[in-house]
């Protein structure tokens, strides 16, 4: 899987878990703010700089993965596999 799929893949996996009833809110905030992060045009590190704009985002979509892992169920995995396989 290329690096933009597997962004895709991991901000759908994120939206599905936040959209999970059982989803506890501290880990639907902690899934927004990243969320916004990744989608606002304010970053750390503005994506105007070359190589460096994009990693502030991707470690924050690494980290919200690693404390959400929990969260993600084969279903989540399996729907979000088939959006960006369409």
């Amino acid at each position: 899987m290329g690096i933009f799929k597997s962004v895709k893949y991991n901000l759908y996996v994120l939206w599905y878990v936040l959209s999970g009833k059982s989803t506890p809110l501290k880990k639907k905030l902690l899934i927004a703010g990243t969320i916004a992060y990744f989608i606002l045009p304010v970053d750390f590190i503005p994506e105007l700089v070359p190589i460096l704009g994009i990693t502030d985002d991707a470690a924050a979509l690494v980290a919200c993965i690693s404390a959400i892992t929990s969260s993600v169920t084969p279903e989540i995995k399996e729907k979000a596999l088939k959006r960006i396989d369409g």
